[in-house]
């Protein structure tokens, strides 16, 4: 089965997505045959009009910027307690979005 994607003609933002060939359009909308309905393996490029594989996550370990951070306001740590401070972070947010997060 067909797949179409409708997009903005002036900046190539995508609209829609549908199985049926669209017979007309507004102005300043246009259409591609896609292989199959975009998912999560796939994104829109608004440059080429067409979907292209999404890249991979990349994860971040933001420890070190909440460690920074509590410095930066006044908190005084030894090196005992920023090991301290950094296990109880890895402890209590394992594989939380706020520890570990993509860019």
């Amino acid at each position: 089965m067909a797949w179409y994607m409708v997009f903005q003609t002036s900046d190539g933002r995508p609209v829609s997505q549908t199985t049926i060939e669209p017979p007309r359009l507004a102005a300043g909308l246009d259409y591609v045959e896609i292989a199959a309905q975009s998912d999560e393996a796939k994104q829109w490029d608004a440059a080429t009009t067409a979907l292209i594989a999404r890249p991979a996550k990349v994860l971040v370990d933001r420890t070190d910027a909440i460690v920074t951070d509590y410095q930066v306001r006044g908190g005084r740590l030894n090196a005992p307690d920023e090991a301290a401070l950094r296990a109880t972070l890895a402890a209590e947010f394992e594989e939380d979005e706020l520890i570990r997060n993509t860019r």
